[in-house]
């Protein structure tokens, strides 16, 4: 059958057969020059993304951020590690164990204080002011039966603060509709309840690896209220926690500012992801988005932006 329709291709000149050809290369042409387009798009972005990165702010940026935690600078500073030595030790950022530090917190009648990623200013702002009624108060301090989920885990749950990372809200948002990677973002030891010890911790995908990182459970407020990423149920706290440990990893809460849900999607995936601009509505384009629908990917729409990355 195949034999047969090769030769039919060269042979045939009956004027449908000729259509259809005709329409099936269009198409195809059309698909070619759509894909070459997404391609010059996404070039042009990755060399904004390298210019950005270059600049002399960013590289000032990045050097007083890249000494780690708190405790970590005091270490390299006291000549006991070097800045080169690595911040992820055995799976875990700066090596800290949250199994063995919560035991010894449990044991000790303590509840954990991250000497890491303390609660204060520095963990909040590197170039701004901290504003005026900033108090950081664990979750039993501000609700009277805080819980990690409340009703498990909904895209509703999610509501912005006065932090500009919208598009982390879009990654946590997809995050809720796999709960394969939001349990392994958020590992389920851990609770208010059973052994709690005031820390949490929670795996992203950083330097080739899944990376464990703790915190206490601290958190910023203003007048009783949280000031970053909240949900909308006022005792639940899963989304305000991984903001928190994700602010961490980053070196700041301001770090997370301007990022782009692509990001994102690749540290709580560990896969690639693509993207696509959706100004133009056409055959190529859609086929593209009814492909990517398939079970094992997972679509985010976000700034008239369409990215995907492996389920």
């Amino acid at each position: 059958m195949l034999m047969h329709s090769v030769s039919s291709f060269h042979l045939s000149t009956h004027p449908f057969f000729l259509l259809l050809t005709v329409a099936g290369l269009n198409i195809m042409l059309k698909s070619i020059k759509v894909r070459n387009h997404e391609i010059e798009s996404l070039d042009q972005f990755e060399e904004k993304k390298v210019s950005d990165a270059n600049s002399p702010f960013a590289n000032l940026l990045g050097n007083l951020l890249a000494g780690g935690g708190r405790q970590r600078q005091g270490r390299v500073a006291g000549g006991s590690i070097s800045r080169n030595d690595p911040v992820v030790e055995g799976g875990m950022l700066y090596g800290q164990d949250f199994l063995e530090i919560r035991q010894g917190c449990l044991d000790n009648g303590n509840l954990f204080t991250d000497p890491e990623f303390p609660p204060d200013n520095a963990s909040m702002y590197f170039s701004e002011d901290v504003p005026y009624g900033v108090e950081w108060k664990r979750p039993r301090e501000i609700s009277s039966n805080p819980q990690l989920f409340v009703g498990g885990a909904s895209r509703f749950d999610i509501n912005q603060g006065e932090l500009g990372d919208c598009w982390l809200l879009a990654a946590l948002a997809n995050l809720t509709l796999n709960k394969k990677f939001l349990y392994r973002i958020v590992p389920k030891d851990q609770s208010f309840t059973e052994e709690y010890a005031g820390i949490f911790h929670f795996k992203f995908w950083q330097y080739g690896e899944w990376v464990d990182v703790v915190i206490d459970d601290y958190l910023p407020t203003r007048f009783g209220k949280l000031m970053f990423i909240h949900s909308k149920d006022d005792n639940e706290y899963w989304t305000a926690l991984i903001e928190k440990a994700y602010a961490k990893l980053h070196g700041s809460y301001e770090a997370l500012k301007g990022g782009t849900t692509c990001e994102a999607l690749v540290d709580f995936t560990g896969g690639c992801t693509e993207m696509y601009q959706l100004k133009e509505r056409d055959v190529a384009q859609w086929n593209l988005i009814q492909m990517y629908l398939k079970p094992e990917l997972t679509l985010d729409w976000f700034e008239g932006m369409l990215t995907r990355s492996p389920k």
